[in-house]
């Protein structure tokens, strides 16, 4: 059975797992057209001071919500797209020779810009294609200004981090926590006699101190760590509904197994010998 290590490997291999499929899924969402544009028009130069932050706009078949920045000079459009969003998606440049407006264009609210460029269609909103077009001195008015670094990918990679590890949280529940949750979740606050960060393992996943375990003279109580909450709600195990195992012995320590309904569940021996005190009032 894993024990304390487990919390700390969660921790490092969650930010290993998440930015490798947070990047496999840009990468994706690049193949629907940029990867195109990227083929014949990708840059390493520095795009023009001047350029628009947080855009709207589609590529190919790809939308991309607040997420471009987009410029203009006298020979080309730039177009990029945040750093969060970079894998799979290299700044481009494309000539305004290769550009061809087209008419029409729109999707859901916006009016939009239609473009094509080496074979992919682009639409931009209508107010920022006008701003590139007089950056380029295209059009009338003042020069596009440079617009303050967007606050949007500080703003989203909480928001996704969290959303990761309520994931992750909930899978690993799912190999039997979900399952006992399903009949004896409670709310019933834990008795005062408690073991805390209390190793466990609850059908094929194993929880290294982070459970608190409790008991009353009728059930026995599980509860997660707070950092662990998502998918694992506290349990309420009547004692009629556990079937003792036997033990076994894992190198210095000895380990009491149970079962409720389908589910295996294994506790410290040492654990469960105080639990049962408990439960006796002892």
């Amino acid at each position: 059975m894993t024990e304390a290590w487990l919390p700390a490997a969660i921790l490092v291999a969650f930010p290993v797992v998440f930015v490798s499929f947070w990047s496999a899924v840009c990468w994706l969402i690049s193949r629907f057209g940029w990867a195109t544009l990227a083929a014949r028009w990708a840059t390493e130069l520095p795009p023009p001071r001047s350029r628009l932050g947080m855009c709207t706009g589609r590529v190919g078949l790809a939308n991309y919500k607040g997420t471009l920045e987009l410029a203009a000079d006298r020979e080309a459009l730039w177009m990029d797209v945040m750093a969060l969003f970079r894998p799979g998606h290299r700044p481009l440049r494309i000539p305004w020779a290769e550009v061809e407006a087209l008419e029409g264009g729109g999707w859901l609210l916006f009016r939009a810009q239609r473009l094509r460029a080496g074979g992919v269609e682009i639409q931009l909103r209508e107010g920022d294609w006008a701003a590139l077009q007089r950056a380029a001195g295209r059009g009338g008015g003042r020069p596009v200004s440079a617009l303050p670094l967007p606050l949007l990918g500080a703003l989203a990679a909480p928001l996704l981090l969290v959303g990761g590890w309520w994931a992750l949280c909930a899978l690993i529940g799912r190999s039997g926590w979900t399952r006992l949750g399903a009949r004896f979740a409670t709310d019933r606050p834990l008795p005062p006699a408690r073991l805390r960060r209390s190793p466990a393992q609850v059908g094929s996943s194993a929880y290294g101190q982070t459970l608190t375990l409790a008991a009353d003279a009728d059930a026995l109580y599980l509860g997660a760590l707070p950092l662990l909450r998502p998918g694992h709600p506290r349990l309420r195990l009547p004692w009629a509904a556990l079937a003792v195992q036997g033990q076994s012995r894992r190198g210095f320590a000895t380990f009491q197994h149970l079962r409720v309904g389908d589910v295996d569940l294994t506790l410290l021996a040492d654990d469960w010998a105080a639990l049962r005190r408990a439960a006796d009032g002892g």
